[in-house]
């Protein structure tokens, strides 16, 4: 099946088995921060990507249904050259105990801010309870102080 769908601003077509889980499909396409949750359930939230601006599991969508969609990826924000405000965020928080959820995290909280650029600490704290321990609270703090820049 062919499946049209725009991924990071970029128009993408690919002929590919409608029942493949997005997940491969984005990796086929070199989105590699889309990472695998090992449960393949999107139990972790690693997986996490935006399609049409609702976040899913990219683990438990089928390429299929992503066909005339707007996909975002965590390889959509910001570079080591230019970061974005949550990226920065989330280094100046030293997260680097839930590493391997963070690209997921830096794209739910730039999602968070683009539809309430004020959030509550509530509400970041909802969107960031794929941190645990200190990472979460330090990465609050920081992000509502880099948010007022």
């Amino acid at each position: 099946m062919r499946i049209d769908c725009i991924i990071n601003g970029k128009n993408r077509s690919f002929d590919i088995d409608p029942t493949m889980r997005l997940r491969d499909m984005l990796l086929i396409n070199g989105n590699f921060a889309v990472r695998d949750s090992d449960d393949c359930e999107g139990f972790c939230g690693s997986d996490t990507v935006l399609v049409d601006g609702t976040p899913v599991y990219a683990n438990l969508v089928l390429a299929g249904e992503v066909n005339g969609c707007e996909i975002r990826t965590p390889d959509g924000l910001g570079n080591s050259q230019h970061l974005t405000i949550v990226q920065q965020a989330m280094i100046d928080a030293g997260v680097v105990q839930s590493a391997y959820n963070a690209p997921a995290a830096a794209l739910l909280l730039t999602w968070l801010l683009e539809k309430n650029p004020n959030p509550s600490k509530e509400e970041i704290g909802k969107e960031s309870e794929s941190f645990q321990g200190g990472d979460q609270g330090c990465l609050k703090r920081n992000l509502h102080q880099r948010r007022r820049l």
